[in-house]
């Protein structure tokens, strides 16, 4: 592009035209001219509008930049959280295990020791009760309490009452009476000599079987009865908890000790 301050003519000096030669010359340049402002103005507005557009895309790039720096720190962000959240979800499913696993030991453990419990209850408690039976106080205790029974189930029938060989002979006579107190029609006595501790009463088809087997027929009762005696809690509540025992090391469990 040429500047007007720079615009020469060239023109063929005067009385020489088919000479066969030709001298150039210049002329001085023309400032001011309309055409000199109107290239003039023509730049400015290129060079301002030129400005003009640069400084809009570096804005726009710009613009794009932060919001990439900002999404990508955004996702970054997500991805940490994400991270974290995974990894709290692992360790929280870890702890729960964990804790699932200890309550399970726990439960076996205790369920373990109830069943030794209840071993060694059922190993003592026989003797135990052939050892009540012996004693003449507490055989006679026994005695009524399956009168009392057989009062409730059987009154108003004859009674057929059958004991052992360990039967207290010189009481039979008070026993009739007490018999026939409770609701008994008739007594029949009848040895069996295969029938240990305790008696049986028989009316009807139906019996009382006071003896050592038909005391511990119920074994279900019996051992839930022992375990809340022994835990001081319901033995269902036992057996799911490893709760420990209210006795002292050296205590026997009840139904193994004295009466």
């Amino acid at each position: 592009m040429l500047h007007s301050s720079k615009l020469r003519e060239r023109r063929l000096l005067p009385g020489l035209e088919g000479r066969g030669c030709a001298e150039d010359a210049v002329s001085d340049p023309v400032y001011g001219s309309p055409l000199d402002s109107q290239v003039e103005a023509l730049l400015q507005r290129v060079t301002g509008a030129t400005e003009q557009r640069c400084a809009s895309l570096r804005a726009e790039a710009d613009s794009q930049a932060n919001q990439i720096v900002k999404s990508a720190r955004q996702e970054a962000l997500g991805s940490v959280r994400k991270a974290i959240e995974q990894e709290r979800s692992r360790l929280d499913q870890g702890l729960r295990q964990a804790q699932a696993h200890a309550d399970l030991l726990a439960r076996q453990h205790a369920q373990a020791r109830v069943q030794e419990l209840l071993a060694q209850m059922w190993e003592r408690i026989s003797g135990r009760l052939e050892a009540r039976w012996s004693d003449p106080a507490q055989r006679r205790t026994w005695i009524e309490a399956a009168l009392d029974q057989a009062g409730t189930l059987l009154r108003g029938h004859a009674w057929r009452i059958e004991h052992g060989p360990q039967w207290p002979e010189g009481q039979s006579t008070e026993l009739e009476a007490l018999a026939r107190a409770k609701g008994a029609a008739g007594v029949e006595w009848a040895s069996d000599p295969a029938l240990g501790p305790g008696l049986r009463i028989r009316a009807e088809g139906v019996c009382v079987a006071a003896t050592v087997e038909g005391l511990l027929a119920r074994r279900g009762d019996i051992e839930s009865a022992f375990l809340a005696e022994y835990f001081g809690w319901d033995g269902v509540n036992t057996m799911i908890g490893g709760l420990p025992p209210r006795t002292g090391p050296n205590e026997e469990p009840p139904g193994s000790g004295k009466p």
